[in-house]
């Protein structure tokens, strides 16, 4: 009777191992910690981190981390993963780390601004999934800005009746925006993501801040000829907006969120929990969530 039972015993373990390892092996397991330093003050030996042939790796977030010809680059500070696969297949995930090294806190830091600079609508909804107009632009960067106007210029579709009169009054004077046509500025017609390339550059230009425009990327759909070319390099080596493949699509629209989303970059936006809703079609499973409630309220 004890024989038996020590064969059932012994069985028993053995199928709990086996299980275990069949359980274990379902799961894909974190590898090592990658470290590495960003800022104007880090090495150059940590700002890269050679990778081992034989993977194909994945960024999870290409703000933070890119990878070319199998060298992991550091582009910012911040925490993401690699996702590393082999035939096809993820087979481990590995923490990667950038620490900022220096006393400048992002590129953007000298364009600082904290105070809310929009709101919704007054159904008490924001619409973020919806494209946003130029008029809504023109009136967002006059309040970053503080813009004001003193002489005014006359569009054939813009009266003093619009809504965002003023505002684009004032970043047509100061060159922030530009009319679409001598004579047409198209207030309610969709932001494009060249002439949203152009504004930020000239934003980040008033803010004193220095973009490089040099040409590190292909882009297939923009040529040397376009007047935004420059604008959109740099956008691109920022890794404020991103190709889609080697496109750029400049003639795309932008979502209202997604223009909130690179606002709140450019000005170094406090994004922070919050303790109430104050739009009635933004909820915790947007994921633009806190994005847009930093951008309607005043950071500290």
């Amino acid at each position: 009777m004890k024989i038996k039972r020590q064969q059932f015993q012994m069985g028993f373990f053995q199928m709990l191992f086996l299980a275990s390892l069949i359980f274990m092996s379902s799961f894909v397991y974190a590898d090592e910690l990658i470290e590495l330093e960003f800022g104007n003050e880090a090495l150059d030996e940590y700002k890269t981190y050679p990778l081992e042939e034989g993977y194909v790796y994945e960024s999870l977030d290409e703000k933070i981390v890119t990878i070319k010809e199998n060298l992991l680059i550091a582009n910012r500070f911040g925490d993401t993963k690699l996702i590393v696969k082999q035939n096809d297949e993820i087979i481990k995930e590995i923490e990667v780390v950038v620490y900022f090294v220096g006393d400048e806190l992002t590129p953007w830091s000298a364009a600082t601004i904290n105070r809310p600079y929009i709101s919704g609508y007054p159904d008490k909804t924001f619409r973020p999934k919806n494209f946003m107009t130029r008029a809504e632009v023109a009136t967002v960067f006059a309040e970053l800005l503080q813009l004001e106007h003193h002489d005014t210029v006359s569009f054939m579709d813009l009266n003093e009746s619009h809504w965002g009169y003023e505002s684009i009054q004032s970043v047509i004077e100061q060159e922030v925006m530009l009319p679409r046509s001598k004579d047409e500025f198209f207030p309610d017609a969709y932001i494009t993501r060249a002439e949203m390339a152009t504004i930020i550059c000239k934003f980040a230009y008033m803010k004193s801040l220095e973009l490089s425009g040099d040409i590190k990327t292909e882009i297939s759909d923009i040529n040397v000829d376009d007047v935004f070319y420059l604008d959109v390099h740099k956008m691109i080596n920022v890794h404020l907006m991103t190709l889609e493949g080697s496109k750029f699509l400049p003639e795309a629209f932008i979502k209202r969120e997604d223009v909130i989303r690179m606002i709140n970059e450019i000005t170094c936006r406090k994004i922070e929990s919050i303790s109430q809703q104050n739009f009635l079609d933004v909820t915790m499973k947007n994921d633009n969530y806190l994005q847009i409630y930093a951008a309607s309220k005043y950071t500290p």
